[in-house]
């Protein structure tokens, strides 16, 4: 538009001033921190002219009593009938703000204001600064209540009140931008005492959540296994409550709630998360439910707790296997047995941690052992587990790729080989392995190699359609690889006039052979 030449700079100041202002309605309508941001800079605007209306014994009145969460007059003056305004204008404590001016104004309080209002990032350091003052709050909350009954029990103000205001002043300051607007003088009066004890309870809760949510944040792994949702849900409720609980200050906006409330929406939409309730109007949570609420956060927070120290624990008993495998590795000369006992008790330490029996750091650390790891160290049960995973794990994998030489048959194979060839093997127990089965048969010449799959669940399946046919020269129990030991094979077998193999070890070609030709050679040579 063309401006008039004739306009005077009053009219279009006016006209900027409007235009401007309309820029700014419109950017407060479609998001709510500029509309706060607004509402705290006008508010700065106002303080800033009444000091220079105010009279020279006013303003230095206000100068001189001026502290960080008690306004001018003092703390021991009875509350005035005054608003009180938005918490989270600047500490009197800061240095005073230049005067405004056109030019000077972007370079000041919106500077300062538009830092002050960042929207939170989701960060462990923010909760570490929000649970500081939710629960500065929660003390000053409870304090006021105390305080009242002492005024009105007609104590020595300076001996027995004005310490403690002095010392929660301090403590305030000490933390940023702490504000404890309800150790305000020209603060809000509630119908009843009992309703700063119950938003005391309120910040105390949402600085519990703070502190979970801090911990789950500090833990990665732990957001895999659903506490990260878990501790959304709980501080979203938290906060709720607080919004609740603060409608009986009036127009009270608490600075930490709503900047908790912006924490949870900023990280739910990092995490992609959906917080399922309490993250709207509409939807507040129920104050009666606050005891609910807390015995709910501290169960978190003690599984947290129990998950820390299983995970320390656990951290113990894989250096104690690491230790006596390396032993076992480099050390041939030691004490074998009393290594390879420690190794099968780490494993049990380890399982009663709640570490799964195919936990793949614990499968990595005793795979390259398991063929030479002893007897009565693959029998007890909690080993027989891992084992157990760790041959399904080997079924699973591709056959070894070519030109990767095996170990050179032993004489025994070629032994074995002449009494078999020709004939069936049953193989019980563990996971059918394409490649070992192949290899036993090109081994031994077998027409085939019955590998039965069995069930965990049914240790006691039916084996004789198996066992019982004519060419099956022996059967081979894979006791290592099984989590039962299936006992009615042995008489299975004595039925039939087959003879058992237990293999102990591994389905290598060149094991199997020996102890074949160990447990029933002379059996297979004589029949």
């Amino acid at each position: 538009m063309i401006e008039s030449q004739n306009e005077s700079p009053q009219g279009r100041l006016a006209g900027m001033i409007e235009a401007f202002a309309g820029r700014l309605e419109e950017a407060a309508r479609q998001d709510p921190q500029w509309a706060r941001f607004l509402q705290e800079l006008g508010q700065e605007l106002l303080r800033i002219a009444a000091v220079g209306l105010a009279s020279p014994v006013e303003r230095a009145r206000e100068t001189a009593g001026n502290e960080v969460g008690v306004p001018p007059g003092g703390a021991g003056e009875g509350p005035r009938e005054t608003s009180l305004p938005v918490e989270g204008g600047p500490p009197a404590s800061e240095e005073p703000l230049p005067p405004i001016t056109f030019a000077s104004a972007s370079e000041s309080v919106v500077t300062r204001y538009a830092e002050r209002f960042q929207l939170p990032r989701g960060t462990a350091e923010e909760l570490k600064l929000m649970e500081a003052r939710l629960r500065l709050k929660a003390e000053g909350c409870r304090w006021q209540v105390k305080r009242q009954r002492l005024l009105e029990s007609g104590v020595d103000f300076r001996t027995a009140i004005q310490p403690v205001d002095e010392e929660i002043i301090r403590r305030a300051r000490a933390v940023p931008d702490c504000y404890l607007w309800m150790c305000n003088p020209d603060g809000p009066i509630p119908d009843k005492p009992s309703r700063y004890e119950e938003l005391a309870e309120c910040y105390d809760l949402c600085g519990e959540a703070a502190a979970v949510l801090r911990a789950v944040q500090e833990e990665k792994s732990t957001a895999e296994e659903g506490y990260l949702e878990a501790a959304l849900d709980l501080a979203a409720e938290a906060q709720s409550l607080l919004r609740t609980a603060l409608l009986a200050f009036g127009e009270v906006r608490d600075r930490d709630q709503l900047q908790f409330f912006q924490w949870l929406r900023a990280k739910a939409q990092e995490q992609q998360i959906l917080i399922h309730r309490y993250m709207r109007l509409d939807d507040p949570a129920d104050l009666s439910q606050s005891a609910s609420l807390a015995e709910r956060l501290r169960a978190l927070d003690a599984d947290l707790t129990g998950r820390r120290e299983r995970q320390k624990a656990c951290r113990q008993y894989f250096n104690q296997l690491r230790y006596h495998l390396k032993q076992l590795a480099e050390r041939p000369e030691s004490d074998r047995d009393h290594h390879w006992q420690r190794v099968g008790s780490a494993v049990e330490a380890l399982l009663e941690q709640g570490l799964a029996p195919s936990n793949v750091d614990l499968r990595d650390h005793l795979l390259p052992v398991v063929d030479e790891m002893p007897e009565s160290t693959a029998e007890r049960e909690a080993m027989r587990r891992v084992l157990v995973e760790i041959d399904r794990f080997l079924a699973s994998r591709p056959a070894p790729a070519a030109g990767r030489m095996p170990p050179p048959p032993t004489p025994a194979v070629e032994e074995a080989a002449g009494l078999l060839a020709g004939r069936s093997l049953v193989m019980i127990g563990g996971e059918a392995r394409a490649a070992a089965k192949q290899a036993l048969e090109e081994a031994f010449r077998l027409s085939e190699l019955i590998w039965v799959k069995t069930r965990e669940q049914n240790p006691r399946m039916d084996f004789e359609p198996y066992v019982s046919q004519p060419d099956v020269a022996a059967v081979l129990l894979a006791i290592r690889w099984s989590r039962h030991a299936f006992s009615d094979v042995k008489s299975l077998c004595d039925k039939h006039g087959k003879p058992l193999v237990r293999l102990p070890a591994g389905y290598h070609p060149n094991q199997v052979a020996e102890q074949i030709l160990a447990q029933c050679g002379e059996r297979l040579r004589s029949g």
